[in-house]
């Protein structure tokens, strides 16, 4: 009878003992992945950050005069008038 009652506990123990380990292997496999995903997503703000930058540099006023100046004669660039703006409303009671 003690035999038979240390087979199963040994048996017992076993399967937990299995259990155990492929439950950790699949923890440590999805912190891996996560770890990833979060080395992506701090790229990606990075790099949108860093498009932002880019955007404000190419957009500042000061480059913005600086390239009319330099391509105005090559581009033919006239400024613009009054006259050359249309205010498209589909509403009427906005003004036109």
């Amino acid at each position: 009878m003690l035999r038979i009652i240390s087979f199963f506990s040994i048996v017992i123990f076993l399967i937990i003992n299995i259990y155990h380990y492929n439950v950790s292997y699949e923890v440590i496999k999805l912190e891996k992945k996560i770890y990833k995903i979060e080395n992506e997503i701090l790229d990606e703000q990075n790099r949108e950050t860093q498009l932002i930058t880019e955007w404000a540099i190419i957009t500042s006023p000061k480059n913005l005069e600086k390239l009319a100046d330099r391509y105005s004669k090559s581009l033919n660039l006239k400024p613009v008038t009054g006259n050359q703006i249309l205010i498209n409303s589909h509403n009427k009671d906005e003004v036109n």
